[in-house]
């Protein structure tokens, strides 16, 4: 179980306020690919060292306070975005 304590602060940090308030720490997410991988004979075209190498570069330039720092959840109209989706 991860607790948000566990979660190095400059991670935190680096997250929009709305994702860290609202998330909830208490569960655990398993994923399991093989049935995926088997029905559609899936496999990587990077592999997964370059895959985090590129991921990790990515991440450094596309900084979520720099993308995010106009963002404001409480302006967000979810109603709205609601009746969009139930269109």
């Amino acid at each position: 179980m991860v607790d948000k304590r566990d979660i190095p602060q400059n991670l935190l940090d680096s997250l929009p306020e709305h994702i860290v308030a609202n998330n909830n720490y208490q569960q655990d997410w398993i994923t399991d690919t093989t049935q995926f991988r088997k029905e559609f004979n899936f496999k990587e075209s990077i592999p997964l060292k370059e895959a985090i190498k590129r991921t990790v570069k990515w991440n450094r330039k596309n900084h979520p306070k720099e993308l995010h720092k106009e963002f404001k959840p409480s302006k967000v109209d979810y109603e709205y975005e609601d009746r969009i989706f139930q269109t």
